[in-house]
């Protein structure tokens, strides 16, 4: 059993992510239950929450979650109905599931849901490009996990890109973006927003066109609503992927 444990990113996302509401952060005691794909996901309680983020790395994998509470414990458990849709690319709808076990005090925790993957499909074998769907039925939320794109999560800084300079001004480095070197099929105009940087970006030299990075891929975050977009960014890029940057440096 993986424990739902506290994390450093999540005190790092406090900052970059305003709710608009009072927030804490709680480090939890209790193990996240994974159900058999036969048991039936509509006989658990499923109390509101949201997912702020997901972060694959390798067979674990964090869920940055928000929900109201902070007088008892909550848990998480994880479900797959054991099938896998027949779609290019194979995809796995995976459901989280959250039980606020009756807590009705009003604060709004952030927490953050640790999980092995493996555990979580039963040792079930993947396609190497299958997608993996969390759904969060509270909210009718879904967020994709590409595992190509989340691969690209990394302590060490080596990974080759570019800033990009016309992108929406959005983020700790407004309309500096980066574009990481990938020469694979369908991920050419891969591009990647900063919503939160580590190093302190005034120490580096961003006139600078090619950069080594190290990123935390965020898949589901959004730094502002869909509802506030089209004032930011009439002209959102297709495909754009939110990350923490850890490390940037001219090559």
């Amino acid at each position: 059993m993986q424990r739902i444990s506290f994390l450093f990113l999540v005190l790092a996302l406090t900052s970059c992510y305003d709710t608009g509401l009072d927030s804490m952060d709680i480090a939890s005691e209790y193990d996240v239950v994974y159900l058999n794909n036969l048991s039936d996901p509509s006989s658990f309680s499923n109390d509101p929450y949201k997912i702020i983020a997901v972060t694959p790395r390798g067979d674990e994998w964090n869920a940055i979650v928000e929900y109201p509470g902070g007088c008892g414990e909550h848990v998480f458990y994880l479900w797959w109905s054991g099938s896998v849709l027949n779609s290019d690319p194979s995809q796995l709808e995976l459901y989280l599931i959250h039980n606020g076990n009756g807590d009705a005090c009003e604060a709004v925790v952030r927490d953050t849901v640790t999980f092995s993957l493996t555990e979580a499909i039963n040792g079930a074998e993947l396609d190497d490009d299958t997608h993996i769907n969390v759904f969060n039925q509270t909210r009718a939320q879904v967020v994709r996990v590409d595992p190509f794109i989340g691969s690209l999560t990394s302590d060490e800084c080596n990974l080759k890109a570019v800033v990009t300079r016309d992108n929406c001004e959005l983020g700790p480095l407004g309309s500096l973006w980066l574009k990481p070197n990938l020469e694979i099929d369908g991920y050419e105009d891969l591009l990647l927003q900063p919503v939160r940087v580590v190093q302190d970006s005034s120490r580096v030299n961003l006139t600078s066109k090619e950069v080594d990075v190290s990123v935390t891929v965020l898949f589901g975050f959004e730094y502002v609503d869909d509802a506030q977009l089209d004032s930011y960014c009439p002209d959102w890029p297709d495909n754009v992927v939110p990350v923490a940057v850890n490390c940037i440096t001219p090559q």
